[in-house]
């Protein structure tokens, strides 16, 4: 709560709120320290999920590249429940491969969350980047075949599993 006695101030304040969201309403305050509370608990498992997710998926021939960046253990230790993989060359070219994979899944919501519960799977080419042309996609490294998952708090073999049926589904549909 802020109260000022100077109008220009106040209007000011207002405006700051309005175009930055920077204040936050007292429900989502007192949500946001709650969760701080669990915060380094839930990292330390993203990281742990995101790293055995990692491995199992560089054992897919699926899978051509993982994007997770490198950490120099200086200011970051870890990196969190993110991650982005291309599918390997015979499977970027399927036009429908993101798809068929992303309806396979079933511990994955459709969407680009982050640090959440659930994991989430996402295509940026058609998603986070689709406002962009073809030509600035590719420019920037985006392609068909590049998707994002993000590991939520499931069980790893559990998520494992899942991601194995889903390249699974996928080879099934592409022959």
């Amino acid at each position: 709560f802020i109260a000022v006695d100077d109008d220009q101030l106040a209007d000011d304040l207002l405006q700051s709120r309005f175009y930055s969201g920077a204040i936050l309403d007292p429900n989502s305050a007192w949500l946001l320290r709650r969760s701080l509370h669990t915060f380094p608990i839930r990292m330390r498992e993203h990281v742990r999920i995101t790293q055995t997710l990692t491995t199992f998926l560089k054992t897919r021939n699926e899978v051509e590249k993982i994007y997770l960046p490198e950490t120099s253990k200086n200011q970051l230790r870890d990196y969190g429940g993110i991650l982005f993989f291309e599918f390997s060359k015979e499977y970027k070219e399927y036009k429908e491969g993101y798809t068929q994979f992303r309806d396979a899944l079933t511990l994955f919501d459709s969407g680009t969350g982050m640090a959440c519960v659930s994991s989430m799977v996402a295509q940026p080419w058609s998603g986070s980047h689709a406002s962009l042309c073809d030509a600035e996609k590719i420019a920037m490294g985006i392609n068909t075949g590049l998707v994002r998952l993000c590991f939520g708090l499931e069980d790893a073999n559990d998520l494992i599993t899942d991601l194995d049926n889903a390249f699974s589904a996928l080879l099934l549909s592409f022959k």
